[in-house]
């Protein structure tokens, strides 16, 4: 993990991050979120999949600073 740091953390890291910001919604009323597609959790909410995405990208403003 990030704590770790190294090479396992950025082969995880570097991938993960790309696709996920790719994958963000860049226009209209969900800009910002993402779609359910990444997580088969509900075929309906796109709450969850939007709010695992920003604990996985905050991690460079908790632990970066």
């Amino acid at each position: 993990g990030f704590l770790a740091g190294g090479k396992a953390w950025t082969q995880w890291n570097e991938p993960l991050r790309k696709l996920l910001l790719e994958k963000q919604f860049k226009d209209g009323a969900d800009k910002g979120g993402w779609q359910n597609d990444l997580f088969r959790w509900s075929d309906r909410s796109e709450t969850y999949p939007t709010a695992l995405n920003i604990m996985i990208l905050q991690t460079y403003y908790r632990y970066f600073h």
